[in-house]
């Protein structure tokens, strides 16, 4: 396969395009904002209006009839002597749930809106017209930055969004230091998402149409969960290593960050050489 940057650029503005101008891109588009800020402004005004890190009962979380409470971040760490539960303890409220909710909906958003990235040109027949101006590598390389620049710029908007209801609140510590730990945490939600949008385009390059590529996609993010859930040992090795949701939380944590940063570029690699190999291979 050729790769050409200028044909890459080429392909990744028209996809952007593609998918903004599509009815199911506007609509997803519409639904992901609306629901931060829908969320973010509910948890603004808690948090707001408690003045400090949200706290919840180990009684109404049917742990006990005690009246011992914990922190939010030590839920998500597991413990409150957590590495992830340290790293989270002083992030600020909204960058916190801008984090948690990426983790939570990339997955998800980026298997909807990928799906058809390539079934589509195939079932309708414009791969054929792409390809006498580009190579598959290109196409296929353009196909993939053009889909992470569309979840880059919807997060995008969100993290600001957040910032500004913060902002609007009160909330600490101000929305410099809060849209500089947003910012950060956008750039490692990017480097998460862009795994499942390899993975969409992979699963895209060998489906026979949009549809089933969209439910082949689906089932491929409830394997990767049963994965990480149930983290089967085969030989003295733990599988639950090979889904992406495990990896997450080395983003995040201090002295982790580059090699969870590796491990996600090593998974990105390997499902586009995967996208490669299916494509190059496909009568279009």
């Amino acid at each position: 396969m050729t790769v050409r940057a200028r044909s890459i650029a080429v392909i990744a503005g028209a996809e952007l395009r593609r998918v903004l101008r599509g009815r199911r891109g506007v609509v997803l588009a519409v639904l992901y904002v609306g629901f931060y800020l829908f969320w973010g402004n509910l948890l603004a005004r808690i948090a707001a209006g408690a003045e400090g890190a949200l706290r919840v009962s180990v009684a109404t979380l049917g742990g006990g009839a005690g009246e011992e409470s914990i922190s939010f971040v030590d839920l998500l760490g597991g413990g409150a002597g957590g590495e992830l539960a340290a790293a989270l303890v002083t992030t600020p409220p909204v960058a916190l749930f801008f984090l948690v909710v990426s983790y939570l909906s990339l997955p998800l958003l980026a298997t909807l809106i990928a799906s058809d990235a390539i079934a589509g040109d195939i079932q309708s027949g414009a791969i054929r017209f792409a390809l006498t101006r580009c190579g598959r590598g290109s196409y296929l390389a353009g196909k993939m930055l053009g889909q992470i620049a569309v979840l880059g710029l919807l997060t995008a908007i969100c993290g600001a969004l957040m910032v500004a209801l913060g902002e609007l609140r009160g909330l600490a510590p101000g929305w410099v230091v809060t849209g500089l730990v947003v910012g950060r945490y956008w750039c490692l939600g990017l480097l998460f998402g862009a795994v499942f949008v390899c993975a969409a385009c992979a699963i895209s390059s060998v489906a026979t149409t949009g549809g089933a590529a969209l439910l082949l996609g689906v089932v491929s993010l409830v394997g990767w969960a049963l994965i990480w859930l149930l983290g089967p040992d085969l030989g003295g090795v733990d599988l639950a290593r090979l889904s992406p949701y495990v990896q997450w939380r080395s983003l995040v944590i201090p002295g982790q960050v580059a090699r969870g940063a590796a491990v996600h570029v090593a998974f990105c690699g390997v499902l586009a050489g995967l996208a490669a190999w299916a494509l190059g291979r496909r009568d279009v």
